[in-house]
């Protein structure tokens, strides 16, 4: 598959729609058959910083369901068996003070944003982190900051974006 027509049609977005970057996979099974990039005003050179945001969660999603397929995961396996430093993920009471959730976090709630995680990086924890690592922690590092400050909501309560 040469994909000219799509090459084309990719090069014709990125200059009509103004879009910065462009870049387009598709895969057979685990084989790629179709790879092309456009940037808008310069050839793009494949070390571009891509801000993903919400585009990231579908493809976590897709990620899961197929270890969930192949009997690898269960949306019922609890969080802290993967990430050690949620077994000490805790709320604030009504009071202010620091309680242990009495749900534990799963994989089903990660999946639908329920397990009342914040995406507040401004707290203190994440704000230092942030800080001393120029903005790049590792998963590890960024878990061990995040699990330092309350969950929102016991896991299960509430839907959160």
């Amino acid at each position: 598959m040469n994909g000219k027509r799509t090459k084309e049609y990719i090069k014709k977005l990125c200059a009509d729609k103004g879009i910065p970057y462009l870049d387009v996979r598709l895969c057979k099974g685990y084989e790629e058959i179709f790879s092309y990039g456009q940037a808008n005003g310069a050839q793009p050179t494949g070390q571009e910083r891509l801000y993903l945001f919400s585009a990231t969660k579908p493809m976590t999603v897709v990620c899961a369901m197929r270890l969930i397929e192949e009997g690898k995961l269960s949306l019922d396996d609890l969080v802290e068996s993967y990430l050690p430093a949620y077994k000490d993920a805790f709320v604030l009471d009504e009071r202010g003070n620091a309680v242990p959730v009495k749900t534990k976090m799963t994989v089903r709630h990660l999946l639908t944003m329920s397990a009342g995680l914040s995406y507040n990086l401004q707290m203190e924890p994440v704000k230092k982190l942030l800080q001393e690592t120029g903005g790049k922690p590792t998963t590890e590092q960024a878990v061990s900051a995040f699990v330092k400050t309350p969950l929102l909501f016991e896991p299960g309560a509430r839907f959160e974006y």
